[in-house]
């Protein structure tokens, strides 16, 4: 009936209202006020969609209070949840890498990012996760591979910032033969006759 429709309407509206209000306590770095709203999503909204995300963000969470065995179990919960969209596992995939960069384990770390990437369409989430890529390839020891990645990121046109940074990474990971010194060599002259680079 059209009163229950609209009761369906007004919860889905309440509940995500709530997400948003633990993200942005997150993004505060108020994180006891956001796990609290988190818990009170999961609990109070079972089998609704948002409930999912709920149990993602409480992970993030978990992860910026350093419980990183329950930030994975809550991981675990939603990694195979159907409901979720592409851009949706993703993040949750992005969590994951964020989790084992927390621990150190970038191996880890580079599967689950390598993972999100094609799932995410956003294009300044995209070159950030592939540029945070380029930076684990090189701590592990894969120069060419970060030097892909960083040319991956260039592709992309991201901000000022990154732009500049992936140029400058690529260039001093590519140059390690005499070729790819000049090309290098070539690419970084080109950044100082662009004023903004001074």
């Amino acid at each position: 009936n059209k009163s229950g429709i609209e009761v369906a309407g007004a919860v889905k509206w309440i509940d995500e209202n709530y997400l948003i209000i633990g993200q942005a306590h997150y993004y505060k770095q108020e994180f006891i006020p956001a796990l609290e709203i988190f818990e009170y999503i999961i609990n109070k909204y079972p089998k609704n969609p948002t409930q999912s995300l709920a149990i993602m963000w409480k992970a993030r969470t978990l992860i910026q209070l350093g419980d990183f065995t329950g930030a994975e179990g809550q991981l675990d919960v939603v990694a195979n949840d159907k409901s979720l969209t592409d851009a949706q596992q993703g993040e949750v995939k992005a969590t994951y890498a964020d989790l084992y960069i927390h621990t150190g384990n970038y191996p880890n770390a580079i599967k689950y990012l390598e993972e999100a990437i094609p799932l995410t369409k956003k294009k300044k989430t995209r070159a950030r996760y592939m540029f945070i890529l380029a930076q684990l390839y090189e701590i592990t020891g894969n120069n060419k591979k970060a030097a892909d990645y960083f040319g991956d990121v260039i592709s992309l046109n991201p901000n000022y910032d990154m732009l500049f940074n992936a140029k400058l990474n690529r260039a001093r990971l590519s140059a390690s033969t005499a070729t790819n010194r000049n090309a290098a060599k070539k690419e970084l002259e080109r950044m100082l006759t662009d004023e903004k680079n001074k």
